[in-house]
């Protein structure tokens, strides 16, 4: 299911994930390390590289394991296997934002007449992938429905 909004302030939303990319990349102890994987690639929306965003890796339903995610800049992610993705087949998300090419009044504090560039924000769960010992490349195309 992909949903897709505008925004006009993106940015925030991301700080929070990263910190919760940050705290997830803590976590369990070196002995799961064994049942983790490094996994890259790259994330596209309509042809061209997501600019900024995050992509999630969570367990399949009745798979247990760590969550694993990183930050994707320029359409590049990659996730090393000590803070690595769960073996097994599990779940990826991706959020991120698109400049829509348009440009919109900034709203308060910024002084009247003010303009800033539109985003919108790209939000998708996409179909399990199995992530398998050692490396792994996976790479996504997206769509959004936003026309030029």
């Amino acid at each position: 299911m992909q949903v897709i909004k505008e925004l006009n302030r993106v940015q925030s939303r991301f700080v929070v994930l990263t910190v919760l990319l940050s705290s997830l990349a803590g976590c369990g102890g070196s002995g799961e390390n064994a049942n983790r994987a490094a996994v890259n690639g790259t994330v596209n929306v309509d042809g061209k590289p997501l600019e900024t965003g995050v992509i999630m890796f969570f367990p399949a339903k009745g798979i247990s394991g760590p969550s694993s995610g990183a930050a994707i800049s320029n359409g590049e992610y990659s996730i090393t296997a000590e803070q690595g993705v769960s073996i097994g087949l599990n779940q990826v998300q991706v959020q991120g934002s698109k400049k829509t090419g348009k440009k919109i009044k900034a709203g308060s504090p910024s002084p009247p007449g003010t303009m800033i560039d539109e985003f919108v924000e790209i939000v998708d769960v996409l179909e399990d992938h199995e992530v398998k010992p050692g490396q792994n490349t996976f790479d996504f195309n997206l769509k959004s429905n936003v026309t030029p």
